[in-house]
């Protein structure tokens, strides 16, 4: 995804634009200033009850809506009684950037951190009445403190955001020019913003999100394997 700054070329033309580079990262040397707001001491066990899904939208002819109004994958369910492959199955209209009318199974990956592959830490649901799936969050670099070190803390860096923090660093070199009005001007691309959990390090420039200015949070930068302070954009 390729931005202009200071201002947001248009995500459609700046996705097909832009070729982001791979991101790497080593365990950061990690130590923070303060103690972060948020931060995993222990794991936790999921709530066992999940909420139920749901299949209905009034743009859908389902529902009423206008036969042509939206788009309209293959409906895999019609309710929760069809999603009965995994733990836990709901029923859910297909997401993404664009949702469209047809049909999803969603299942629990876990209950718990022990239910993750390769030091991946669960994401439980907020609530037993809550709707969503208990994921096992990839990408990160640690699942508790006890993995940063003896004074270490394992933060979460947008888990569950459905958004981007773009980056000049992720922009291949001549694959095109960002414009604000007819002046050229740097651009951005990609996602630099960590979505799992990771180490704060001595080289962090926040440690919580109100360390950062209006419509910034603190989040982990891939790039320059540190916390910084940064605009996560949501998806359109």
């Amino acid at each position: 995804m390729r931005l202009a700054f200071p201002f947001l070329c248009l995500v459609a033309l700046a996705a097909a634009a832009c070729e982001g580079k791979s991101l790497t990262s080593s365990q950061p040397d990690a130590e923070s200033v303060r103690v972060p707001q948020k931060h995993r001491a222990s794991g936790s066990n999921c709530p066992a009850a999940r909420g139920p899904g749901s299949t209905s939208a009034s743009f859908c002819a389902t529902d009423g809506g206008p036969s042509q109004a939206a788009l309209t994958g293959p409906r895999l369910c019609e309710g929760d009684g069809d999603c009965g492959q995994g733990n836990n199955g709901r029923c859910f209209l297909n997401g993404g950037p664009v949702t469209d009318c047809g049909t999803r199974c969603s299942y629990d990956a876990c209950a718990a951190d022990a239910d993750c592959p390769d030091n991946e830490p669960c994401a439980c649901r907020a609530s037993a009445a809550d709707s969503s799936a208990n994921s096992c969050l990839t990408g990160g670099n640690c699942r508790l403190d006890s993995d940063c070190g003896p004074t270490g803390y394992c933060s979460p860096s947008q888990v569950n955001s459905f958004c981007f923090c773009p980056s000049p660093a992720l922009c291949a070199d001549g694959s095109g020019a960002c414009y604000a009005g007819n002046q050229q001007v740097s651009c951005a691309c990609g996602d630099s913003c960590g979505h799992s959990y990771f180490c704060h390090t001595k080289s962090d420039s926040c440690v919580d999100d109100g360390d950062c200015g209006a419509g910034q949070t603190c989040n982990y930068d891939t790039v320059n394997a540190r916390w910084d302070c940064a605009t996560c954009w949501p998806v359109p």
